[in-house]
């Protein structure tokens, strides 16, 4: 099975969890892109087998639309990767003396890889959020404190059940994206689960705004 973008994942993903077969102009609102871009995409998964499409019922006139489904290799796919996740995080748990220590490091060294394999991108925030956004984890940053709004996560059932450890590996990936690209890892701080659906990301960049509301943020939490 050929390699597929994190688009395209992310296509499956909305068809996988839509649960029924779903047109392009309902897939269109759910994912937020182009209809031309997203026809890309499906084109590309229909290709690799992991989804098929149907005619929709006729409605009135001219041509059917199409409707799109998930097929059983479409619904498997991530779903290995997420059961594999879940026994590596509880067999660490099981086995390490500090989990959370261990998985911090070893995120560390995943982060440090994906900063050196990725593109440069102009500042430390920039680049940290290009990242972050490639990775799936739908980054929001324009909050007036400088901290960054993680809305999704990825791995978030493997999180729900393993958070000392699946958090501890995302933190540590963070500390070693930013160490490698000139940003400070020793002010990174990761908030998991900070509301019901996403986390906080606080960290000291190179943007004199965001430095500015950060120090006013750490004044306020004194009183």
């Amino acid at each position: 099975m050929r390699k597929i973008s994190k688009a395209c994942r992310d296509v499956l993903d909305k068809i996988r969890d839509y649960g029924v077969p779903i047109s392009v102009k309902s897939l269109t609102s759910v994912v937020g892109t182009h209809p031309n871009t997203l026809r890309g995409h499906l084109d590309t998964l229909t290709n690799a087998g992991l989804i098929a499409r149907e005619g929709a019922p006729i409605s009135g006139r001219g041509r059917p639309s199409w409707l799109y489904r998930a097929t059983p290799a479409g619904k498997q796919q991530g779903h290995e990767y997420a059961g594999l996740a879940t026994a590596l995080a509880g067999q660490l748990e099981r086995s390490s003396l500090h989990p959370q220590d261990e998985a911090i490091s070893a995120g560390e060294k995943w982060g440090k890889e994906l900063a050196e394999a990725a593109p440069p991108v102009e500042g430390v925030r920039h680049q940290l959020i290009t990242l972050l956004d490639e990775l799936g984890f739908s980054p929001e940053s324009d909050r007036s404190d400088g901290a960054v709004r993680l809305r999704s996560c990825p791995m978030i059932e493997v999180a729900q059940q393993h958070p000392d450890v699946v958090c501890g590996v995302h933190k540590g990936m963070i500390r070693g994206i930013l160490k490698n690209i000139g940003g400070d890892p020793e002010s990174t701080e990761l908030l998991a689960f900070y509301e019901p659906d996403a986390c906080h990301l606080h960290f000291r960049d190179d943007d004199p705004d965001h430095q500015a509301a950060d120090h006013q943020s750490a004044v306020d939490n004194q009183f």
